[in-house]
């Protein structure tokens, strides 16, 4: 167990580090976007507006290269709990550019990834005008709450999210609810 538990530091370590050297390269790409000033006066600004839908578009896609699921929630599974009941796992929230967010621990909102490495599975959601809002008052509650496995967890985390953005008109979500998602209606990244 030692020797499980020393490998999965090390390899979330070494996620970091990678996942830190592309953000860098992001931003370098993202510090070069186009203004509208930047686009030739002959331009017209239907090409301006196409060019602005598309960026929209890509932002809604996934991509499990860069652990990107915009409006979703993501599963991974649980060492050695996972093994014995593979329906049993971590789950996080993804906001609306795709960034990673789960209930990782008492007071312990991870950002990016989740704790116990990349998704497996994901439920992709409609897009909606409260998501991120709901994600960060979850996000704000949960940072000073206690992980309890049985009530109190990453499944409860992602109910509260979707409650507070009232994700189809309904605030009646809970951890079985979410669990339910995940073994139902995700998908297999792999897939």
């Amino acid at each position: 167990i030692c020797h499980l538990l020393i490998f999965i530091i090390t390899y979330k370590n070494k996620i970091k580090m990678n996942r830190k050297v592309e953000d860098k390269n992001n931003n370098d790409f993202t510090n070069e976007t186009m203004s509208e000033n930047d686009l030739d006066s002959t331009t017209d600004s239907n090409k301006y507006k196409s060019i602005k839908i598309e960026e929209k578009f890509k932002k809604l896609e996934i991509c499990p290269e860069k652990n990107s699921y915009p409006y979703c929630i993501v599963w991974t599974h649980l060492p050695l709990i996972s093994w014995i009941l593979p329906f049993i796992g971590h789950t996080g929230i993804c906001d609306s550019n795709g960034k990673i967010y789960d209930f990782a621990g008492s007071q312990y909102i991870g950002e990016h990834e989740l704790s116990f490495g990349n998704p497996m599975k994901y439920v992709k959601f409609k897009p909606c005008q409260n998501w991120d809002m709901g994600i960060e008052e979850a996000n704000n509650k949960y940072v000073d709450e206690e992980h309890d496995l049985f009530s109190n967890n990453c499944h409860s985390h992602v109910a509260y999210a979707l409650n507070k953005m009232k994700y189809d008109n309904k605030q009646n979500y809970n951890m079985i609810k979410i669990w339910w998602y995940c073994l139902i209606y995700s998908r297999y990244v792999s897939w």
